[in-house]
């Protein structure tokens, strides 16, 4: 095995880790909105709803990518994507509007963690371009040889 397709191997591993870690942050916070919700105000239920979905949906995603499917590594840049700039908007609203420190302690581990995996699908999207094209021109040195 050479270092490229061990690369590649470390990325999925490392990919599909940070979208399980994601996915377990969003269902741990989403059952204790659910908790916070049936004491205290149920709309803090439709967060904890969003919460709980967006776990499931790391969890699936995790999944495509260990099987190297196009459409989940597709849905899971665009994903990281839009709840980066979500939770970016959200801190700066908080910041300028509410200061609450648990909320924006909670967002800006979820923004990091966001962008940390949109830099990792950059990175093994970059990686997977110079493999196909680099297997591309050993196969036509080839058929010139």
């Amino acid at each position: 095995m050479n270092l490229s397709s061990a690369t590649e191997k470390q990325y999925i591993k490392n990919i599909s880790r940070l979208s399980r870690f994601t996915g377990g942050y969003c269902l741990f916070f989403g059952t204790v909105l659910f908790a916070v919700s049936l004491v205290m105000h149920p709309t803090i239920l439709i967060g904890a709803v969003l919460h709980l979905i967006t776990g499931l949906l790391y969890f699936l995603l995790a999944k495509g990518i260990q099987q190297r499917s196009e459409r989940s590594i597709s849905a899971l840049m665009l994903f990281s994507v839009v709840l980066t700039a979500a939770s970016f908007t959200a801190i700066l609203y908080m910041v300028l509007e509410d200061w609450n420190i648990p909320a924006l302690i909670g967002l800006t581990i979820f923004l990091i963690i966001n962008l940390q995996l949109f830099i990792e699908l950059i990175l093994w999207n970059q990686l997977r371009r110079r493999l196909s094209s680099a297997q591309e021109s050993q196969s036509q040195e080839s058929i010139i040889n």
